[in-house]
């Protein structure tokens, strides 16, 4: 009952998950996926028992050709055209099924690959619509593994159970002929063939769930580690641990690798095990014939061993994939439980009822209003009690000592964080919701990451530039490039706005890949420009130019900076100090 209903919870689940899939045609393939499974097994049946009246036909000769000449377009035939007949008929529907058999595999596996594509698609459509704080709690490498690893799973779980149903309908019908050629002796050849199998798969059910978890597991810690090794490469290079990192991958790589040697031994157990129930079924049928039913008649022993044999010959192995299929879908529970979980939770729904889109004074653009703020809700506020108002065209520096809350000053004001108290007023006049906001704004940040790409799709990054004409792009490149003091690398580079950047942009400087996206910040012309520690790789010249620039740049903008740098403080009216969760304002 138990097993019943954890199958009935996985099958339930896959359901949930394919129903939300956005698959093009998604009726349609399934409808044609299902037809063409019927048509395999219908096909299966056929060729099968097309075999049973050429052995009778061998065994009986005289027998059945008084049936043939019963029936009037048979009845003109010779023997020898009987048996050619039927043997023609085999290689027709053997041939046919081969066909229809490899069309459906392949249309099945182009299917579920399409499946695996639209589950990586709607879990990261899931991820990246979550709250900022999903992304505080939750491990990188964790997120990589659940999109792709899980998810190929998950493909590997739907195909699975289709192989399953088909060999479970196949055998059925097998089961039920040899219930109508002999009740007893079919009755105790099945029992003891499903009671063998039932034995089997008890013994080795949870070994293998347990080795699918831990494979799962190691596997993203694995990863994980991977991706923390070339995060860091200039550290173990400086400190040569080299030893370190390929130990730990080592022990981590190779307790993956036992998982996996384990679940391939045992899915190589089955056909072993089968061929030798096999054997020990033929034993017990010839016992039955002999013994129970006293049968002599060496050509009646005969058919049935035949009957048996070829049913035997099918059923056994279809038995042995039928193990290695709930084995599979064993295997494969974990990472439906895994991704489903993952798609249908909402822990983490992004959630902005504390910001509120309404018409302010003429001249205000943001108003903070008793603000609270905390990570966890054990934990100390970061903001206390926060009310303060941000004007059209104000030139603001948030200044403090590190770690009291700058930045999540700056993820308020850009929606990433949402107050755990208080609310958040923005101008409607200025942006009627967050869609509308995101095309009026600017960002920049030390923890920005440049894109694999050029310099020009650098600094486009995220802007709609479609309809810019090629005068206009370059126009706007020139004048980004020109604000940030970045024409001073780029006109020495060969390929100049077309230079290749690397991985994070290895070939780059700090402070040349810190230019990069400042002018990526205001390529766009924003009407609110918000920066975390924009010149903290720049020397202090080079912090009040750009600075300076930005100002000029549009003096209409509204800029908020969060910096250490004091020499800069000069070109703002406003000044935020944070400390101890308090916040002082100065200035107009």
């Amino acid at each position: 009952m138990f097993i019943f209903k954890k199958y009935k919870n996985l099958l339930l689940r896959s359901y949930k998950v394919l129903k939300k899939l956005k698959i093009e045609n998604k009726k349609k393939s399934v409808l044609k996926l299902t037809l063409l499974s019927f048509l395999s097994y219908l096909l299966e049946l056929i060729s099968l028992g097309s075999i049973i009246p050429l052995i009778f036909l061998i065994l009986k000769k005289d027998q059945m050709m008084e049936y043939v000449n019963d029936i009037d377009y048979l009845s003109e035939f010779s023997y020898s055209e009987i048996l050619v007949i039927s043997i023609s008929a085999i290689l027709f529907f053997s041939v046919l099924k081969f066909f229809i058999l490899v069309y459906f595999n392949y249309y099945k596996n182009f299917f579920f690959a399409k499946v695996q594509t639209s589950s990586s698609s709607y879990l990261l459509e899931k991820y990246l619509n979550n709250s900022y704080f999903f992304y505080l709690k939750k491990n990188v490498s964790e997120l990589i593994a659940n999109i792709k690893a899980e998810a190929e799973r998950f493909r590997g779980f739907l195909s699975v159970l289709i192989d399953l149903m088909f060999e479970l309908f196949v055998i059925s019908s097998i089961l039920i002929f040899l219930l109508y050629v002999n009740f007893i002796a079919s009755v105790v050849f099945a029992f003891f063939i499903i009671f063998s199998s039932y034995l089997f798969l008890k013994i080795v059910k949870k070994y293998t769930k347990r080795i699918g978890e831990k494979k799962s597991y190691f596997y993203k810690v694995v990863n994980n580690h991977l991706f923390l090794i070339f995060k860091n490469i200039k550290f173990i290079k400086i400190f040569n641990l080299y030893d370190y990192s390929i130990k730990t991958f080592k022990e981590i790589d190779t307790k993956e690798l036992k998982q996996t040697a384990k679940y391939l031994t045992v899915s190589s157990i089955p056909k072993i095990y089968f061929d030798f129930i096999f054997i020990l079924s033929t034993i017990i049928l010839i016992c039955l014939l002999f013994f129970f039913f006293k049968e002599d008649d060496t050509l009646v022993i005969g058919q049935y061993l035949s009957i048996y044999g070829l049913m035997a010959f099918r059923v056994l192995p279809s038995i042995s994939r039928i193990y290695s299929y709930i084995q599979q879908i064993n295997f494969y529970g974990n990472s439906v439980t895994i991704f489903s979980n993952n798609i249908f939770s909402n822990t983490f729904r992004e959630n902005k009822n504390n910001f509120l889109f309404k018409k302010l004074s003429q001249n205000i653009l943001y108003e903070f209003s008793k603000v609270q703020f905390k990570y966890n809700k054990k934990d100390k506020s970061i903001i206390e009690n926060t009310s303060f108002k941000i004007n059209f065209g104000d030139k603001i520096v948030i200044t403090g000592p590190s770690g009291v809350g700058k930045s999540t000053i700056v993820d308020l004001i850009l929606g990433v964080l949402e107050p755990t108290e208080g609310k958040i007023f923005i101008n409607k006049n200025f942006a009627k919701n967050f869609n509308t906001l995101k095309n009026k704004l600017g960002y920049v940040s030390q923890d920005l990451k440049l894109i694999d790409g050029s310099i020009k799709e650098n600094i486009t990054f995220g802007s709609d530039i479609k309809n810019l004409s090629k005068r206009e792009m370059d126009e706007r490149l020139n004048k980004c490039a020109a604000t940030t003091n970045s024409h001073s690398f780029i006109n020495k580079l060969k390929r100049k706005f077309n230079t290749k950047i690397y991985e994070d942009g290895k070939n780059l400087s700090a402070g040349q890949r810190q230019r990069i996206l400042i002018a990526r910040s205001i390529f766009n012309n924003p009407k609110l420009l918000v920066m975390d520690e924009p010149t903290s790789a720049l020397d202090l010249n080079n912090s009040n130019k750009i600075i300076k620039n930005i100002v000029k740049f549009n003096k209409s903008m509204t800029l908020i900076v969060v910096t250490h740098h004091k020499t800069i403080l000069k070109n703002f009216n406003k000044f935020l100090n944070i400390n101890n969760s308090k916040i002082l304002i100065k200035g107009k």
